[in-house]
């Protein structure tokens, strides 16, 4: 087709040259400027998270010699907030674990939101190292989602698109944080609040990020010293 536009275009070009009569030479008249205005400006959102997700002071005698570890119960929480400074703006998070390998596979960790147990695996995370021991793991949730400080919901979305789907169970948000961005380039977004499909614009975004650890069992940690968790995590925000 390329070929054949060209020859017509080349075809047409030449009967009007060929045809046109001659006219006697122009002269300039008056003229009228315009501009192209406009801003390339990089996004501009501040993140912010709340104090560190801090379990305080744990007996050494309450961790349990128990394949399946000792669950923490309280769940700890860490406010979120991606503040846009009044640019309107679409967005997705990713959660990636930065010391994956302190994770003790095959314990048993709680949904901090409502409580389910799963084995510790990956997409989980790690508490840390105590004496080159693995200390346990943790789960991470995402809730209390709000725009602009309206109330929503929170669902998944390709990187590529802006069109978002709900979460199935905690498994998927945990496949989610597992792929770190590099699998699938699956995000978790603020979604609106029928049919968890439509990605929400806003300028302020905020979250609470809830945390529920489980140490493992005590005969694979010296419990005679200190043994301090040190889970780290990073979130990183995409804009779509």
């Amino acid at each position: 087709m390329k070929l054949k536009l060209t020859h017509a275009i080349a075809l047409c070009a030449l009967t009007l040259l060929t045809s046109q009569p001659v006219w006697a030479a122009a002269w300039k008249g008056p003229q009228a400027g315009f501009q192209i205005d406009g801003t390339i400006r990089p996004e501009s959102c501040a993140v912010s998270l709340g104090n560190s997700a801090d379990y305080g002071r744990i007996a050494a005698d309450a961790i349990l010699d128990d394949e399946n570890g000792t669950d923490l119960k309280t769940a700890s929480s860490v406010p979120l907030k991606i503040d846009c400074g009044g640019n309107e703006t679409i967005l997705g998070v990713s959660l990636a674990d930065n010391i994956s390998n302190s994770r003790v596979d095959g314990l048993k960790v709680y949904d901090p939101i409502d409580g389910t147990a799963y084995p510790s695996r990956e997409g989980m995370f790690g508490l840390g190292m105590s004496n080159d021991k693995k200390i346990g793991a943790y789960m991470v949730t995402l809730s209390d989602a709000t725009v602009n400080t309206a109330a929503t919901r929170l669902g998944l979305v390709d990187a590529n698109d802006t069109y978002a789907h709900r979460p199935h169970d905690i498994k998927e948000v945990q496949d989610l944080w597992a792929n770190q961005f590099s699998k699938d380039h699956t995000l978790v977004t603020w979604v609106d609040d029928d049919q968890f499909r439509n990605v929400l614009s806003g300028t302020l975004f905020m979250g609470k990020l809830s945390v529920r650890a489980t140490v493992n069992k005590a005969s694979e940690l010296d419990l005679s010293n200190d043994v301090n968790l040190a889970g780290s995590a990073t979130l990183t925000v995409y804009f779509l």
